[in-house]
């Protein structure tokens, strides 16, 4: 009897501990060189997201906002940045939240981005035509994403 009521716990466990790894970004670093990523879940706030990122030290970070009207349904390859900041305090190396969230203020829409420290972008699309439509994209939740210091 003390096996399954220990196994039912542990399997209780096993699912909160899941929950909270999406919850809070978890990331599993295999490869001290690379960049890693992970969407953090928050079902409950559609517009607003954020992912938990970890880099190495030694390299230059920088944060680009595209803002910019194409056709089709692919995201275009090399986009051009409409805004970029460099983040000369990540050069050590960091472990952060970056969150985003897009609302609406006066009809056009207006992107937030910062970590729990700093503000990066607070941009409202200049000319924005009502009817319109506004994509952002995402990184999936799961599973972590991981790039070399090189890529974009």
């Amino acid at each position: 009897m003390s096996h399954i009521l220990m196994w039912r716990r542990l399997s209780d466990a096993t699912v909160e501990l899941e929950l909270n790894r999406q919850r809070f970004g978890h990331i599993k670093v295999e490869d001290d060189s690379l960049t890693y990523f992970a969407r953090i879940a928050q079902p409950n706030e559609e517009s607003r997201t954020a992912y938990r990122i970890r880099v190495p030290a030694g390299s230059r970070y920088l944060l680009h906002l595209s803002d910019m009207t194409y056709a089709g349904k692919d995201f275009p390859e090399n986009p051009i940045p409409t805004k970029t900041i460099s983040l000369n305090g990540w050069r050590d190396g960091a472990d952060v939240i970056l969150s985003y969230f897009v609302y609406t203020d006066n009809s056009s829409p207006r992107l937030s981005v910062h970590t729990e420290s700093e503000s990066f972008f607070d941009y409202k699309a200049p000319n924005w035509v009502p009817n319109g439509k506004a994509v952002s994209l995402h990184l999936e939740a799961i599973p972590q994403v991981d790039f070399s210091t090189n890529e974009t």
